[in-house]
């Protein structure tokens, strides 16, 4: 493929070339607006339905980064609800349990205030002997809540009404057909790094890497290996971004390999084929063989024929995120299949284990004081969008 040179920042000029301040991912008190102007303001993503298919079920997702545990419910009345997981008496957490079913109502284990799955406050122990109280104001806290695709989202300091299809923007209107519903089984790691979330998001949002960090694990079985790697799409979708890669020129697979492709494509070699093995096409609208969405502020959906990745990367402190990593695929129907996803779910696992070595190697002398600056090139773009976007919602809270 012959190199191209400088096609993609030139598209958005508003992004600009100038270099990026390191200070952000190393200051405190930018991590602290970073909790207020992003994470308490913007749509994210807690979960998915499947969690709780049924009426009366529940999941508990606590989210340092804004100070909160959250209780998302399915309701009696079907609706997906989430609260604030605090009692209106004394403040302790309602749930404890981390996932179940709400047979009657949340009880609070403190003093015995009892809720229902709409987040009301039936019944409180020793009513009598309160004063003045109105139970209708003292439910749970409500959050915002939407569901698109099947994927939960809260937001929980709304400044608008800005809708979460409208906040997903192209994003919504690209993937709408795409079977997300279909790749239910779900592996999952979690990863505990020593980085700051924008150094994390960084290195996931460009595939120039690939060649090189990943010469020995991804990359091996193409003729990639040390080569420049171009995006065959890169977009820039508002507050989120969109990288594309084309199959490499060569595909020679190891010997295991070759035994799991005889059974089927899983997330760790599904880039490099363009026709999907299990399902239509039609369904995928994809630009190359992946395609990479990036959710502002913190989701990433790595999007194959097959199969898909998703990364949520939560923010605990300047120097430390917390990465989940789900993998998710079409259902095995026999033991090959089973096979093929097991071993591109290690494949994959290990790839991501350089990631994460690099990550923390890259904040550990970020402190150093020996550059001021990141220097992103063309094929960065999504990287520059990204901050670019972290830094408009610091100046939009500052203006009030």
């Amino acid at each position: 493929m012959a190199l191209s040179y400088k096609t993609h920042t030139t598209r958005f000029p508003e992004l600009g070339t100038a270099p990026i301040p390191i200070k952000p991912c190393i200051d405190p008190a930018v991590f602290d607006a970073e909790r207020e102007a992003v994470f308490r303001r913007c749509w994210l993503n807690v979960g998915r339905v499947e969690l709780i298919p049924e009426p009366g079920e529940y999941f508990v997702r606590d989210i340092e980064m804004c100070h909160t545990s959250v209780l998302v419910v399915r309701g009696r009345d079907n609706v997906i609800r989430a609260f604030h997981n605090m009692c209106s008496h004394r403040a302790n957490q309602v749930v404890w349990q981390r996932r179940g079913k709400c047979r009657v109502s949340f009880v609070c284990p403190f003093h015995g205030w009892a809720f229902d799955t709409r987040g009301k406050l039936i019944s409180m122990t020793d009513e009598r002997n309160f004063f003045n109280l109105d139970k209708q104001d003292l439910g749970l806290t409500e959050i915002q809540t939407d569901v698109w695709k099947g994927f939960i989202f809260i937001r929980i300091n709304p400044q608008d009404d800005q809708s979460l299809e409208d906040y997903l923007g192209p994003v919504a209107t690209t993937l709408k057909d795409y079977p997300f519903d279909e790749l239910s089984k779900r592996e999952w790691y979690e990863v505990d790094e020593k980085a700051n979330w924008k150094v994390l998001l960084d290195a996931q949002l460009e595939g120039w890497h690939v060649p090189f960090l990943h010469k020995d694990s991804l990359a091996k079985s193409t003729a990639a290996t040390g080569m420049l790697l171009r995006h065959s799409i890169l977009e820039a979708l508002g507050p989120h971004g969109l990288l594309g890669t084309e199959p490499p020129p060569v595909f020679n697979p190891t010997p295991l390999g070759k035994v799991s492709l005889k059974y089927g494509i899983g997330a760790y070699d599904a880039f490099a084929f363009k026709e999907p093995r299990w399902t239509d096409a039609k369904k995928y609208n994809l630009k190359g063989a992946m395609n990479l969405y990036f959710i502002f502020p913190n989701v990433i959906m790595g999007l194959m024929r097959d199969s898909y990745w998703m990364y949520n990367v939560w923010p605990v402190a300047v120097d430390r995120t917390i990465w989940e990593i789900g993998i998710n695929t079409v259902p095995a129907r026999n033991a090959g299949e089973l096979f093929c996803q097991e071993y591109n779910k290690v494949g994959l696992r290990d790839t991501l284990m350089e990631d994460t070595a690099t990550h923390e190697k890259v904040q550990q002398v970020l402190k150093s004081g020996a550059k001021e600056y990141f220097h992103f090139q063309d094929e960065e773009l999504a990287l520059r969008n990204f901050h670019h976007t972290v830094d408009a919602c610091l100046e939009a809270m500052q203006k009030g």
